[in-house]
């Protein structure tokens, strides 16, 4: 947020602005808080209002007020121009300000804001390689992988936009690499992302794919972050942090539902030596 411009007083009750910087020049895209010292000459609650014209935003805090006798109050007031907004636009955002004691008047006051072209963008210098080790083909790619991608690319595009506006010389470049759903796969593309000097991951989706990579990503010092292995097998003292409940609570949970449902046998269909299946069978 641009800091706050000197105020502007206003005479509630008088058509009169006391200054005269009501001509505002801005950037596409850019926000702007204008402070607006209104003045009252009775007691009386106030409420403010104003208007967004052709796609500038503009809102206002507070949006009501209770002034004293000779009482002043500053308003803030921030506009916004999209981003698309052309250089030599213009816009006139208003503002209202109006007493609610009998007999007062209210005041009114436009402003004109110009577009004017854009300031030049700051080139990031420094970049934060994150890994993501994702099954974008293979049989876990439409439940798992597909999906952790475009939250991976969305997230990353809205951390580098709020980066450009609060810390510009910082981005994040993200290392997409398609594991194939293999596990053999999923490791030979871990080592080629250390190679680069990438320490933090996200992934792998699946416990079969985390155990083959685990091991190397704690000999080289590597952070993981995984969204869907939930294998007991894995929940070790290691830098591999998991955001689902392991399976050794989900056996648990399964069968005391089942019980709960008169279900006396259970069939655990799996692989041999898969971990989650595995896991999931000994906690049940």
């Amino acid at each position: 947020m641009a800091a706050a411009s000197a105020p502007q007083a206003f005479g509630l009750g008088y058509d009169q602005v006391y200054s005269s910087d009501t001509e505002i020049e801005m950037y596409p895209g850019e926000q702007r808080v204008l402070v607006l010292r209104v003045t009252s000459p009775v007691a009386t609650g106030v409420v403010f209002e104003t208007q967004e014209l052709g796609g500038l935003t503009a809102s206002l805090s507070p949006e009501r007020a209770q002034m004293a006798a000779g009482g002043t109050l500053d308003v803030e007031m921030t506009l916004r121009v999209p981003a698309s907004a052309a250089p030599g636009a213009t816009y006139g955002p208003e503002l209202y300000a109006m007493p609610t004691a009998a007999g007062q008047a209210g005041v009114f006051q436009e402003f004109t804001v110009t577009v004017v072209g854009a300031p030049a963008v700051p080139v990031p210098t420094e970049t934060v390689r994150v890994g993501a080790l994702v099954a974008l083909t293979g049989n876990l790619a439409d439940d798992y992988g597909l999906p952790a991608e475009a939250a991976l690319e969305k997230g990353a595009a809205d951390l580098n936009a709020r980066l450009a506006s609060t810390s510009p010389k910082w981005q994040i470049q993200l290392d997409k690499r398609d594991t194939l759903s293999d596990p053999s796969r999923a490791l030979s593309e871990l080592q080629g992302m250390n190679s680069l000097g990438t320490k933090i991951v996200f992934g792998p989706v699946s416990s079969t794919e985390l155990q083959s990579v685990r091991q190397y990503a704690d000999d080289n010092g590597m952070m993981f972050l995984s969204c869907c292995s939930v294998s007991s097998a894995l929940a070790l003292d290691d830098n591999i942090f998991r955001f689902l409940s392991p399976t050794a609570n989900q056996g648990k949970f399964f069968m005391d539902r089942l019980a709960g449902q008169g279900v006396q046998t259970v069939a655990v269909v799996h692989q041999d030596g898969e971990p989650w299946g595995t896991s999931l069978l000994e906690s049940v």
